[in-house]
């Protein structure tokens, strides 16, 4: 098995491309667990409770990704523009092996606790330290990267028949916007691989500016609708925007 090494890494986090901003990224993931030892028991017994899970990163003192940190704490989602967006959770999106559709995806839709403006000492390049907590963690795959100006429907990725009491988690990131108008991202599944009668699990919120949106059914399908894809409509305008998807299921 080969050693992976931190290189060459895709991160975001709302609105933001960390790749031009990150030193390094910490994401953790476990269970609380709880005794669950019995008067007659020898040695110390423990189930498992709820899951956990948060993140921690530190990137350099630049102005525009500090700004963009100090309105997320304790705040829901954040635009390019420092704006809340009261649609619950900033998402945060790892690629950790390329950043083409397909590729592994771990996401988190979380919220920001606590950062530290000033790090470092004398003489060193200033550093942001931010860490936070997460809606839960998925494993999934990028749907979708790359340039919006028309509407598209993504390519469809093979995830596997999933259980009905599982959820779909979406993160899109739009890192960049020009132009009018506004793009609506839709989730579809389908049973083939050609979608011929694709269905629409959900539509995410419209983009019309750089803004990080995340997003969940209430519950995936069931049966052999294995086959899912990202779909983008420009309903109005002549918008051109950046944009990330990533998607999983738990």
């Amino acid at each position: 098995m080969a050693t992976q090494v931190i290189a060459g890494q895709s991160v975001w986090f709302g609105a933001y491309d960390l790749g031009a901003y990150a030193r390094s990224m910490v994401l953790d993931y476990g269970a609380e667990l709880q005794d669950d030892t019995r008067i007659a028991d020898t040695a110390r017994k423990r189930v498992a409770g709820v899951k956990t899970c948060g993140f921690s990163f530190e990137t350099v003192n630049d102005s525009i990704i500090e700004s963009a940190i100090n309105a997320s704490i304790g705040e829901d989602v954040l635009n390019g523009a420092g704006v809340v967006q009261v649609t619950k959770f900033i998402p945060i999106t790892v690629a950790p092996n390329g950043a083409s559709a397909g590729d592994l995806a771990y996401i988190l839709h979380a919220q920001a606790a606590s950062y530290t403006p000033i790090a470092g000492a004398h003489g060193d390049p200033g550093k942001v330290n931010v860490a936070g907590f997460g809606d839960n963690f998925v494993r999934g795959a990028l749907l979708f990267n790359g340039s919006v100006s028309a509407t598209f429907d993504g390519t469809a990725y093979d995830y596997g028949s999933v259980p009905s009491s599982q959820t779909a988690y979406v993160s899109v990131h739009c890192t960049s916007f020009s132009g009018t108008g506004a793009i609506f991202f839709t989730l579809e599944s389908s049973d083939d691989l050609a979608f011929t009668s694709p269905i629409e699990e959900f539509n995410v919120n419209s983009v019309s500016n750089t803004t990080g949106i995340a997003s969940r059914t209430a519950s995936a399908p069931i049966g052999d609708r294995r086959y899912w894809r990202i779909s983008g409509t420009v309903v109005t305008g002549t918008p051109t925007a950046t944009c990330v998807v990533a998607f999983g299921i738990i």
